[in-house]
């Protein structure tokens, strides 16, 4: 998908702008002002009803997103693209039986977790093993940003670009279920609720499992900046199990 990686600001001024109808969620305007919830039905209706401007606001809306946290999931660009191409098909093919009963960006998401599930599994039954992808998430710029003053000079440019790469390091060492948490939560912004909705945790889960990824990622961050390597990401979900459906 060669958009994929795109953060979707036309989808957004399609849908009716950040505190209308296209803000996070195509259309939910949960951010960003005041939501506009007869903006946000009609936008809904016009996906459901097949619309071409609707349904290329909601391409535009999503694929940014939903490529990031394939990317994360999968640590692969290439299995990231497939994904989330086959994510927004799959959106694309069930919008008009979407019930409304969470987010639409909720909902897109999901969409993804399985997908991203499946692939998993798929890989792991066939004892591909997953590759390194850290150089991925450097070259896209989408690690989130490490604790540095704005760099204004050559020395403080090279010093956060090295705190960019110690961070994609730091958090493609973390257990699955944490990376996980730490895309919805800190790199998507998600709510707890919304976490705790996508994943099928309990809330209180959502939290403890959060709290401990944070943690776990700032002293790995710290490690890696003292020149220690951190150990190697556990396959599985670490111990309170619960994987994603």
């Amino acid at each position: 998908m060669s958009g994929a990686r795109r953060d979707g600001g036309r989808g957004r001024e399609e849908a009716g702008g950040r505190g209308g109808a296209g803000g996070r969620g195509g259309g939910e305007g949960e951010r960003g002002g005041e939501p506009d919830e007869g903006a946000a039905r009609a936008y809904r209706a016009r996906l459901k009803a097949g619309d071409p401007r609707a349904l290329r606001a909601f391409v535009e809306e999503h694929q940014g997103p939903v490529y990031r946290l394939c990317l994360r999931l999968l640590k692969s660009a290439e299995e990231a693209e497939d994904m989330a191409q086959e994510t927004l098909i799959r959106a694309l093919r069930a919008l008009p039986q979407f019930r409304e009963e969470a987010a639409l960006a909720t909902w897109v998401y999901r969409i993804a977790l399985n997908v991203c599930h499946s692939r998993l599994l798929y890989l792991k039954r066939r004892r591909h093993a997953q590759h390194d992808q850290v150089s991925a998430l450097e070259e896209s710029g989408d690690a989130w940003q490490a604790p540095l003053a704005a760099p204004d000079t050559p020395e403080t440019l090279s010093l956060a670009d090295e705190g960019q790469r110690l961070l994609a390091r730091a958090l493609h060492s973390l257990e699955p279920d944490h990376r996980l948490l730490l895309t919805l939560c800190d790199g998507e912004q998600l709510s707890y609720q919304e976490a705790a909705e996508l994943t099928g945790w309990p809330l209180g889960t959502v939290k403890s499992k959060l709290h401990r990824a944070r943690q776990t990622l700032a002293a790995r961050y710290e490690a890696l900046g003292r020149g220690e390597s951190p150990p190697p990401p556990r396959a599985d979900a670490d111990a309170e199990g619960d994987e994603p459906p």
